[in-house]
């Protein structure tokens, strides 16, 4: 099996779906509605970081690096910076976002 099969098998095992995982992130998440709003606010920024999996079926999550990634954006967010900041081509929040991403390119 090569590694990157490996990667993405052990990540099915992990990924849940979105109110599965925010019963047991109730102290981020207080309501499905929360976790509903921060996930379409920061969507391609989730995405590309590879803790937010939008499927058919449904929107999963990768619970740990999601719990780091909305941490990070949160404090971008409390600390002024939106994720749609001005002169740069990506945010101080998103930037913080990538640093702690478990994705990494693989060539």
């Amino acid at each position: 099996m090569t590694n990157q099969i490996a990667a993405d098998a052990a990540l099915f095992e992990r990924v849940q779906f979105w109110r599965d995982f925010r019963s047991g992130a109730a102290n981020l998440f207080p309501t499905d509605g929360a976790l509903r709003w921060f996930i379409r606010s920061h969507e391609q920024a989730l995405i590309a970081s590879g803790v937010l999996l939008k499927l058919p079926k449904g929107t999963y999550v990768d619970p740990q690096p999601f719990r780091a990634a909305a941490i990070n954006l949160m404090r971008g967010i409390a600390s002024g910076h939106s994720t749609a900041d001005s002169d740069s081509s990506q945010a101080p929040a998103e930037r913080a976002l990538r640093a702690t991403s478990p994705v990494r390119d693989q060539q």
